[in-house]
């Protein structure tokens, strides 16, 4: 299978879901997991496609099968959540804000629930109140909705080589159908005129969200033959 960056996601009534985001791999076997897309325009939510609903592909368009799941009820990529803070890890706070500023941490009060979360809460200096269960001052943390020995890889993500030349950018990941594993990843450089590159699994060393690193030299990555 084919999956290409900003591919087309296709319902199978022939409607337009989305379009290709991230890949989720698995960074020690190479297998794909999930996919993530972007619903609707440049504003659209990130969410989360188990990779078995995919029919097959083509360069442009990923087609889901006639029985895949709810796509209503797909989960969100990003989840945030909110981590209250006891007066010590204020102090270990590395940033220490302007007396002029607006205070950074908010409180919520019980009786609004998610409510008050949604208008942004009420900046805890300016309430009076003093530091309860139910008025505590917190920060976000976001959680990625996908296995935890996973990476959702973007696609785009940077390609770099072992003397630490970057040789590229990720433009389409490749699987073996049957495996359901990365086989190749197809790497781009330049902006009008693209050349484009067939780069082995087996040559990687490391992936992470953003970066993909190889185990060979970019005068090995410079020797392959162009694709098209």
């Amino acid at each position: 299978m084919i999956f290409k960056n900003e591919a087309r996601i296709i319902t199978p009534e022939g409607k337009v879901l989305g379009k290709l985001n991230r890949v989720v791999i698995n960074p020690k076997t190479k297998e794909i997991s999930y996919l993530v897309i972007q619903e609707g325009g440049l504003s659209g939510e990130e969410k989360v496609l188990p990779v078995e609903w995919v029919a097959g592909t083509s360069d442009d368009q990923i087609r889901l099968r006639e029985d895949a799941g709810n796509l209503d009820a797909l989960p969100n990529f990003a989840e945030a959540e909110y981590v209250i803070l006891d007066e010590t890890e204020l102090v270990r706070m590395p940033y220490q804000p302007d007396p002029a500023a607006p205070p950074g941490y908010y409180f919520y009060p019980s009786y609004l629930g998610m409510a008050g979360r949604q208008i942004g809460g009420t900046p805890l200096a300016d309430t009076g109140l003093e530091s309860t269960w139910e008025n505590q001052p917190v920060t976000t943390h976001t959680e990625h909705n996908i296995p935890e020995d996973t990476v959702g890889l973007k696609e785009g993500a940077k390609v770099i080589s072992d003397d630490d030349k970057h040789v590229g950018n990720l433009e389409q990941v490749l699987s073996n159908t049957q495996t359901g594993k990365v086989s190749h990843f197809v790497i781009s450089k330049g902006l009008l005129l693209k050349t484009k590159k067939l780069v082995p699994v087996d040559w990687v060393t490391f992936i992470s969200e953003d970066q993909v690193h190889l185990g060979v030299s970019s005068h090995m990555i410079e020797g392959l033959k162009e694709v098209h």
